[in-house]
């Protein structure tokens, strides 16, 4: 977070893009609404930033490595 906004970061982006199109391969939901179920890597859906027309899917932000020393 960032300000209090959620921080976009377009690597990251484009790895859920292809976990989702994987998700929907596998799961073939039948409504925008099943997408809600999309799970993989960490990502669920963040219910307090989606909308009606949008879905937000957000996950943790990961642990930072620790420097070898």
């Amino acid at each position: 977070r960032e300000g209090g906004k959620e921080k976009f970061i377009s690597i990251f982006a484009k790895r859920a893009r292809g976990l989702m199109a994987r998700w929907m391969a596998e799961h073939r939901p039948r409504s925008v609404a099943d997408l809600s179920g999309f799970d993989l890597e960490g990502y669920r859906l963040n219910a307090a930033a989606s909308g009606e027309e949008e879905l937000v899917f957000t996950r943790p932000k990961p642990a930072a490595k620790k420097k070898a020393g």
